[in-house]
């Protein structure tokens, strides 16, 4: 990551606000899953955003988990924060149609798999089997992420694999935001420290429109600080700001 760039996103109030582009942001990005079947099949998670439209397993397009696996998931990269709408999935047209059913899809600022502390966001639950093979779901409420993953939690075992031909993301095109660096001093101003990663806090101080700044306090340590502007002058402090990230699309003019 550039010292001077942070991804973030901006707030869906007011005039920065976007709309779908219907460009799908999961097309051929990095994709993973938590196992796949050992089986004569090239079935990699990568075929899930590889464009096809096939719902035939035997078209060598999909993939499924190796059956056994007790916390089923797939999860495709999306490079950058990005604020999702609508996931469109292509399920299994052939004799396992059945075989996906109550799944959730997820969001993630970062990689689930290596930070435990990272809380997803609900983009939507899919009670019961999926149909028609063919589906766009829209989110309960607009999420926002870099990582999209669907899961399923085995209520009982054994129980039929997960299996996905094809995932489509949508949503406005990019919300990323530039942040600068910047040394300078504030009054009037309260300073948070959170147990967060840097995408983490970029998102809260873009769509908080008191937030000033925002700063990793140790590289490698899920710890950040966010510079709010006091709304009671007698409670606000005069401070420095030393290499602090100030986002340049937030509209703010004392900065």
């Amino acid at each position: 990551m550039r010292q001077d760039f942070v991804p973030a996103f901006l707030d869906n109030s007011g005039c920065n606000a976007r709309v779908d582009t219907g460009r799908n942001l999961a097309l051929r990005k990095p994709a993973n899953a938590s196992s796949t079947y050992k089986g004569s099949f090239q079935i990699w998670a990568s075929n899930v955003v590889d464009g096809s439209p096939s719902g035939n397993f035997f078209d060598l397009t999909c993939h499924s988990v190796e059956s056994g696996d007790l916390n089923p998931w797939w999860q495709v990269d999306l490079q950058t924060v990005y604020r999702i709408t609508r996931v469109q999935i292509i399920g299994r047209s052939d004799c396992c149609a059945k075989r996906l059913y109550n799944f959730s899809i997820e969001m993630y600022l970062e990689e689930p798999s290596l930070s435990v502390s990272v809380q997803p966001r609900l983009c939507h639950y899919n009670k019961g089997v999926f149909r028609p093979t063919t589906q766009d779901i829209k989110c309960d409420s607009v999420v926002a992420g870099r990582f999209v993953r669907l899961s399923r939690k085995v209520t009982q075992h054994p129980e039929p694999p997960l299996a996905l031909c094809e995932v489509s993301v949508f949503g406005p095109d990019t919300y990323a935001a530039d942040f600068r660096v910047t040394n300078l001093s504030l009054t009037d101003t309260i300073v948070l420290t959170l147990p967060l990663g840097i995408l983490h806090c970029g998102v809260i101080c873009t769509t908080n429109p008191l937030c000033m700044a925002v700063k990793v306090v140790n590289v490698g340590t899920p710890v950040c600080q966010l510079v709010y502007k006091s709304v009671h002058r007698s409670r606000g402090t005069t401070l420095t700001l030393l290499n602090f990230f100030v986002p340049t699309s937030a509209g703010n003019p004392d900065v």
